[in-house]
């Protein structure tokens, strides 16, 4: 029961009017009373593991001992009579201490001698289970009996399994037994009382309990004198500081009697009405110098503000589909966003938190930013991104400090979200009327944690179906914000908030929530980032519509300029992004940006055709079942990580025809069985594009499309110099 305001005050002028000796005496003995009870209960406790302990090995070696005999009847032929081995359980079972005893005849000995005896079958889950691991297993039965005595009454039962070996004991079981060497050929189950145990513990707490009175009893007789001898000369002290308070007379000392603490407090009293006149002087200069280290500050404040907003690439923050609020807890906020677009067009979007506050947690999450725009234009994944923000993190970062962070791709065409998480609040996703459709895993730990050898990057992907679909992420700082009464915002706050129709009210209610709930208490709260996406679908290329009845030209057969090849195999395709690489190639030597999203997706399409279906098998149609697209990249994932062989050959060549026009020539081919290609492009086309790319896809940005070798092998041509399809 919390205690109220006026006990407060009650216990607060209790302790305020104690005397010195009362102050110092009553803390001492209740650490003392704390130490000294928390030693007997630790005593006790160890007392009965040992006890435990010990109880296990005697009732283990009971099992063994019993085991021998029975081995023995074996070696005199005694144990084939059902008899004599029920008057050697019954003997057992009259030993002292022992409560019950069975055998259990295993599956070797069954199968060789017989079922045996009712009694010597496996009675129940823990005799199955010694049979199966060939471990000893062990479990406590307790009998409560309240009104009988402090300890319930407990039993202990083994059951010990005995496996055939060359050398049991002495013994060669396989000389009668034909099994393979450590063949678990039955148990020994016995249950034993502990009773005798419980009243050595009973016996152990009840002497402790009377030495624990005893001894607190003369420790506060002693203490107390001691303590009273010690403050002896502080009465005196305390007089001549009435005096001095009473008459004003500042001229007055005290009289230095000893060379002690007490002694020493005289000197430091004397000393300090010089001090205080000393003191006025020194804290004008200090104001002076603080005054100018304030200004100072300021200007180098301004200066890093400057600094970091370049960094962060702050012009880059726009994006119509993005909307973002950023409150820092000081002058620098620890919290970083930052928005991307790929080549193909795809948004990748970053939210970090970084630790601590101000200008250091700052300066914490910069290492992140160059590798999520560098490499988003460049085509990577959100997977190979977060590695090489994570290597970044743990190679500039100390120790102590990390950086939660949440990278987000979203692909309008095909309507996948991926995801990676570490250490901040997992997003969520938010459907046409606000509610929660899904919400996304933290899989992982804060970047600069784990290295390179143990960092996992793996994504978790969901595909959206509704065209008003919005995603939420944020920073812990939102549900962790706190009001007046120091109660936190919390997520339910939060859903509750974006539970509306309309996207931009939603997103205004959001905000105005949590700036009211947090008041003016910034200082005492968390860094603050959240933003929410809209999710809405899109079309693989403005301005162009499906071919539906592409028609396939012949191959130029012109001057090739360049080439470029590669062979990779299942090592290099479990380790690398390769699109951005060949990317990466073509931009190198063309230098032409106006057609690399193009680019990019062409690329793409061909390499994860020929990956996916090629080398790993994997069927398109897992995509249209429910939740397919997560069931597919989840098998994709798991097939990439344990299949060991396959290829892919890639070439890449720019070829000019002899009227001027120049094309670059892709060719793909991976070491799978084929597939049914015109099947396939019937089956997409008819489907209008539900996934937003595939083969209709290269039909509708490339020159030509020819399938070769019965699907193993694709060769296309692009234009590089924007020549209309015909």
């Amino acid at each position: 029961m919390p205690v109220s305001k006026h006990g407060k005050n009650q216990m607060r002028n209790w302790w305020y009017h104690l005397s010195l000796q009362n102050k110092i005496q009553i803390p001492i003995q209740l650490v003392l009373l704390l130490v000294l009870v928390s030693t007997q209960v630790w005593i006790e406790k160890k007392f009965k593991n040992n006890m435990f302990e010990n109880a296990e090995m005697r009732a283990v070696n009971s099992a063994t001992q019993s085991f021998l005999g029975l081995n023995a009847m074996m070696l005199n032929g005694s144990i084939s009579q059902p008899q004599a081995r029920l008057i050697y359980f019954k003997k057992m079972e009259g030993q002292d201490g022992v409560k019950n005893f069975h055998l259990v005849r295993g599956k070797p000995v069954q199968s060789q001698f017989g079922p045996g005896l009712p009694e010597e079958q496996a009675r129940d889950e823990l005799d199955h289970h010694a049979l199966s691991t060939n471990l000893v297993q062990v479990q406590y039965l307790a009998e409560y009996d309240l009104t009988a005595s402090e300890f319930p009454r407990q039993d202990l039962r083994v059951v010990v399994p005995f496996a055939a070996t060359r050398d049991f004991h002495g013994v060669n079981c396989l000389q009668c037994h034909k099994v393979p060497e450590y063949a678990v050929n039955g148990a020994v189950s016995l249950t034993i009382s502990l009773e005798r145990e419980y009243a050595e513990l009973t016996k152990l707490s009840t002497l402790l309990g009377t030495g624990q009175v005893l001894l607190q009893v003369l420790l506060f007789f002693l203490i107390r004198i001691l303590i009273r001898k010690s403050i002896s000369t502080v009465v005196k002290l305390e007089k001549t500081m009435l005096s001095i308070e009473m008459d004003g007379d500042m001229s007055k000392r005290v009289e230095i009697e000893s060379g002690d603490e007490v002694g020493h407090i005289a000197h430091v009293l004397n000393g300090f009405i010089q001090y205080m006149g000393e003191l006025k002087y020194q804290l004008a200069e200090k104001v002076i110098v603080l005054e100018k280290y304030y200004d100072r500050s300021e200007e180098e404040q301004k200066i890093a503000a400057g600094y970091m907003n370049k960094l962060i690439a702050v012009d880059k923050l726009q994006d119509p589909a993005v909307r973002f609020y950023l409150k820092p807890a000081e002058n620098f906020s620890g919290d970083l966003i930052a928005i991307a677009r790929t080549p193909d067009k795809r948004l990748h979007l970053l939210l970090a938190d970084s630790t601590g506050h101000g200008l250091s947690a700052a300066l914490a999450a910069m290492p992140m930013i160059h590798p999520f725009y560098s490499m988003s234009g460049k085509g990577f994944t959100i997977s190979a991104i977060a590695e090489e923000m994570n290597k970044k993190v743990w190679e500039s970062l100390p120790v102590s400090h990390f950086v939660a962070a949440i990278i987000v791709s979203i692909d309008t065409v095909s309507r996948m979200v991926e995801v990676w998480s570490g250490g901040c609040p997992p997003p969520f996703m938010l459907n046409s009327q606000g509610e929660c459709e899904h919400q996304f895993q933290s899989r992982h730990l804060a970047m600069g944690i784990l290295s390179q050898e143990h960092f996992d990057s793996s994504v978790e992907y969901y595909s959206y179906e509704n065209t008003g679909s919005s995603l939420v992420m944020f920073s812990d700082g939102v549900i962790e914000l706190e009001n007046g009464n120091g109660e936190q915002f919390g997520l339910d706050r939060l859903l509750e908030a974006v539970h509306v129709t309309n996207a931009t009210a939603r997103w205004e209610r959001m905000i105005r929530e949590i700036e009211s709930y947090g008041g003016n208490k910034s200082a005492d709260n968390d860094d603050i980032a959240l933003m929410m996406v809209q999710c809405e679908a899109g079309e693989v290329l403005s301005g162009r519509k499906l071919n539906q009845d592409p028609q396939v030209q012949k191959p130029i057969q012109g001057k090739v300029v360049w080439q470029f090849a590669m062979t990779l195999t299942m090592h290099q395709l479990q380790k690398l992004d390769v699109v951005p690489l060949l990317l990466d190639i073509v931009q190198q030597i063309e230098k032409d940006k106006e057609r690399g999203g193009e680019i990019f997706m062409v690329l793409s399409e061909m390499f994860n055709n020929a990956l996916d279906h090629g080398v790993l098998k994997l069927d398109s149609g897992l995509k249209h079942h429910e939740d397919g697209m997560e069931k597919y990249f989840d098998e994709r994932a798991a097939r990439l990580a344990n299949t060991e062989t396959g290829q892919i050959q890639l070439g890449l060549e720019k070829v000019l025809n002899s009227d001027g026009s120049a094309f670059l020539r892709i060719r793909v081919t991976d070491s799978g069985d084929g597939f049914d290609y015109r099947q396939m492009t019937d089956k997409v086309v008819a489907n209008s594009l539900r996934h937003g790319r595939g083969i209709p896809l290269l039909h509708q940005v490339c020159r030509s499309v020819e399938f070769l070798c019965g699907g193993s092998e694709i060769v296309v041509e692009f234009s590089l110099q924007g020549e209309k399809e015909k």
